[in-house]
């Protein structure tokens, strides 16, 4: 007998392909499941990588601009911020009097937007400070995550009075060693229990050990894993683990105070 004979209309059999039984799928979900979770911490780690080198390069050229600066200003430094009368400073003069070296050049803070500028640390959001209160400072903006050395290379014009000739403007000739002198670097993140209590000033410098036990006790180098980013006066930039920046001696401020 025909074939044809046990398929009416000329229709001929179809195999089943073999379908997923419901274990085999859940063991292939869980298999994926697996690999993901042993894939997004390397992930994460090689992204961090990634904002830690850019920031890096972003103290390069805050570098450069110190340098053309104080090729310009007679051997002058920047100075870490301006002051506005009755204690208040804000931290980001040193850029605003370096930008015309790195960026569109302004001669006003309360202008000036540090985001998309080399000003701006890839792993900083400006939104931590909003978190902690700061939301309504004027010149929350000209903040990046970057700051000065201002304890010992220039505060504010005119600081002498109020703080000592230390906090005022210095000249880079006036360091002795710029192998081992810091220029500026990643600054302090807050912390919830800043909320009510945290100035913008308390983020806008690169604190020496010594200056974190009285103003931010128990803080150090965090944003890049439990270190930061550095310029020196010699040019070059480098990161660092917080715990290598605090020697075990009694010069707490080894790296930041290297002043003739």
């Amino acid at each position: 007998m025909s074939l044809l004979a046990y398929f009416p209309c000329g229709r001929r059999a179809r195999r089943t392909a073999p379908a997923f039984t419901l274990i085999e799928l859940l063991v292939v979900i869980a298999i994926i499941a697996i690999l993901a979770a042993m894939l997004l911490p390397a992930l994460a780690k090689a992204k961090d990588k990634a904002k830690s080198l850019q920031c890096m390069n972003n103290e390069k050229q805050i570098a450069l601009g110190y340098s053309l600066y104080t090729t310009d200003y007679a051997s002058w430094l920047p100075v870490a911020g301006q002051s506005r009368g009755g204690g208040v400073v804000w931290p980001a003069e040193w850029f605003v009097e370096i930008s015309p070296y790195v960026s569109k050049g302004t001669t006003n803070i309360a202008t000036l937007n540090a985001q998309g500028t080399i000003q701006a640390c890839p792993s900083f959001n400006t939104n931590k400070l909003a978190g902690v209160g700061l939301s309504t400072d004027p010149e929350l903006l000209s903040f990046g995550g970057y700051g000065h050395n201002y304890c010992y290379l220039g505060y504010y014009d005119g600081a002498t009075v109020a703080y000592g000739a230390s906090f005022d403007r210095q000249k880079v000739s006036a360091i002795s060693k710029i192998t081992e002198t810091i220029l500026n670097s990643d600054t302090l993140d807050p912390l919830p229990s800043d909320d009510g209590t945290a100035i913008l000033e308390f983020f806008g410098y690169s604190y020496p050990p010594a200056e974190i036990t009285g103003i931010l006790p128990g803080r150090g180098y965090t944003r890049h894993n439990l270190g930061a980013n550095y310029s020196w006066a010699d040019g070059h930039a480098n990161f660092y683990k917080w715990k290598l920046m605090t020697p075990n001696t009694s010069d707490l401020d080894w790296y930041w105070q290297k002043i003739k």
